[in-house]
Order: C-alpha cells, then sequence, then structure tokens
C-alpha cells in the first residue's frame, strides 16, 4: 500500500479536493486501485460496505464530507450499481428539495399509506425506533416514498397522503436531522428506506391502491344505521351497560378509517365530530386518546375486546367494497 499512499500524498488539489481524474502512473498504484475497486464492486451487500467507508469519515455534515463531494464531482463516471448504493449515503441528508435522488421507476405515489404497512415497518424500520418514536419515523418515511413516486415537494407529498402539516412538530422541509437523532441512525434510515422502495418497485403489480381508498373514505363516517347494526353484533354486557353514543360512534369510524386507509387517526376525518357545538367538540377532543387507546391496546378487555372485533371485521368488508369500485361505501 505504500505505493497507493505515495500516489495519493503526490495528488493535486481542486479547491479542498485532491485530483482523481487520471489513473495513478505507477504501475503497482494502479493495479492495488483497481484490485480494491473490483472487491468492492464485487460485494453482495455494496451499500452496507460504503457506509462504513463513509461513516469513518463522517466529521460535518453529509453534504459536506469530502467522500460525498468527490462521489459528486465523479458521479458520472460511476455505475448505476454504484450510484443507486451511494445516493442515499450522500444526497439523503442535504438541505435539499429532496432527502435523495433514488427514483424508482414502478410504484406509484398511490401505493403508499401515511402511516405505512405494518409489515413493511416491521421488515425495515423497526430496528431504528430506539431513538425516534415510531409515529415519526413511518410519517417521515411516507412522505419520502411519495415524493421519490412523484419528485414533488416533500410539503406537496405530506397534503397527497393527507397529512395536516399544521399538526406536526417540524415543517416537512426540515431536515430529517431533526427528526432522527445521531447520524448513524439517518444513514440507517436512508438504507433501510431505499430498500423498502426496492421492495416496493419489484412487487408493483400486487399494491393496494391506497389514495382510492383515501377518496372514498374523505368525510367519511358510520352512519346512525350502520353503526346499530354493528353494536347488535355485540355481547350482552353484564352490569353497567357500555355507553354507544356518537362520540363513540365517531371514535369507532376513526378506527375504520385507520384500518382502511393505513393512515394516521390523528388526520382521520371527524363529521360527526364537525357537527357538535364548540363545547362538545372540545369535550369530545380531551377524550380522544383514552378511546383510541382501548381500541388499539393489545389486550383489549370486554366491551373494547368485542367493539374491536366488530370494528375490524367491518372494516376488512368496507376495503373490499372499495378496491371492487364501490366508492360509496358506507
Amino acid at each position: 500500500m505504500s505505493a497507493v499512499d505515495a500516489e495519493t500524498r503526490a495528488r493535486g488539489y481542486f479547491g479542498t479536493l485532491r485530483v482523481h481524474d487520471a489513473a495513478p502512473t505507477n504501475s503497482m498504484a494502479c493495479g492495488a486501485i483497481l484490485g480494491a475497486a473490483h472487491s468492492l464492486l464485487k460485494t453482495d451487500r455494496l451499500g452496507d460496505v460504503l457506509a462504513k467507508s463513509f461513516e469513518s469519515e463522517h466529521t460535518t455534515t453529509p453534504a459536506r464530507a469530502g467522500w460525498a463531494r468527490i462521489f459528486a464531482k465523479y458521479e458520472r463516471s460511476c455505475s448505476q450499481r454504484l450510484r443507486t448504493a451511494a445516493t442515499p449515503l450522500i444526497r439523503t441528508y442535504a438541505r435539499t428539495r429532496s432527502w435523495t435522488t433514488f427514483r424508482p421507476t414502478r410504484y406509484r405515489a398511490e401505493h403508499i399509506p401515511a402511516h405505512l404497512e405494518q409489515s413493511w415497518y416491521d421488515r425495515h424500520l423497526r430496528d431504528l425506533d430506539g431513538h425516534t418514536e415510531s409515529k415519526t419515523l413511518r410519517r417521515v418515511a411516507a412522505i419520502q416514498l411519495v415524493q421519490w413516486a412523484t419528485q414533488d415537494s416533500l410539503a406537496e407529498a405530506a397534503r397527497y397522503l393527507g397529512i395536516d402539516t399544521s399538526k406536526m412538530p417540524h415543517n416537512v422541509e426540515d431536515n430529517i436531522r431533526i427528526w432522527l437523532n445521531s447520524p448513524n441512525e439517518v444513514q440507517d434510515f436512508g438504507r433501510a428506506l431505499q430498500n423498502l422502495a426496492i421492495e416496493l418497485h419489484r412487487q408493483a403489480e400486487g399494491l393496494i391502491d391506497y389514495q382510492y381508498r383515501r377518496d372514498a373514505l374523505l368525510g367519511w363516517a358510520l352512519t346512525p344505521g350502520t353503526w346499530q347494526d354493528l353494536t347488535s353484533q355485540l355481547q350482552r354486557a353484564h352490569g353497567r351497560r357500555p355507553v354507544l353514543d356518537d362520540r363513540k360512534r365517531q371514535e369507532a369510524s376513526v378506527f375504520i378509517w385507520a384500518q382502511v386507509t393505513h393512515g394516521e387517526h390523528l388526520f382521520a376525518p371527524r363529521p360527526i365530530e364537525a357537527e357538535q357545538p364548540p363545547a362538545i367538540q372540545q369535550d369530545w377532543s380531551r377524550r380522544r386518546n383514552t378511546t383510541w387507546f382501548q381500541l388499539r391496546r393489545s389486550d383489549p378487555m370486554g366491551h373494547y375486546a368485542d367493539l374491536r372485533k366488530v370494528l375490524v371485521d367491518h372494516g376488512q368488508k368496507l376495503a373490499r367494497d372499495i378496491d371492487a369500485g364501490n366508492l360509496l361505501a358506507n
């Protein structure tokens, strides 16, 4: 490696970057560099290998790191495989219109649910939520996946998903570093999200049109008649009867909407609540989280266990009806 070291030291500078646009004149150095490049490109996990090199050079913001700047300068001379592996490491975290320039070609924006499918999250992102709550991680991932598919702005991608940016802690144009807490996690997120995008690219023919589902349930809620039919299926409670009023109908509607669209309950339509006087709306708002927790908890008991089963069954039927082309499902 002494020949390679000597060649590196002898290279001139372009600004603060060494010039790397010509092969070494020393045959030993040239052979060593070509051998190293061949070994690198042969590896099955090129992205992971590059990530280790990138992280070892990570002394400043990624967009300004020397490794990143050299890649940007010579990117057009690189193979497509190298560009695909390096892109999320280089450009995901710069303050640009897009967090990365990775562009899938087959999955479309309508295939992305705002809260991601659970299996997608489990396979690709679950291990990253140690420092970042899963809700934020899933929201950021969904916005980026849509942005990759549409090449629109991140704000437009959020609006497409029905995400109310006024309810988010940061503007969607803010750098992902605000939401993810360490440089390593940022880069892990970029690689994991690209792997998910590649999976969706390969499975595009069988993906669900979530935008169609969102359109079908825009402003939607269970009708009083449907609510009565569903609650009539509940087991007769012993002792105090559970409350099955309009507030509970609204929360049940939100639960079904979230199930069908794979969206966040925070952004679900609330037409029943919107019809109430301001004081009632405030009261319902204060009780939302409690009801949502009871319906979503892993071990629901009694009334909520029975209610959730009925709502899940109805949601599954509703999803089938919508996918079959019935936009007027209730």
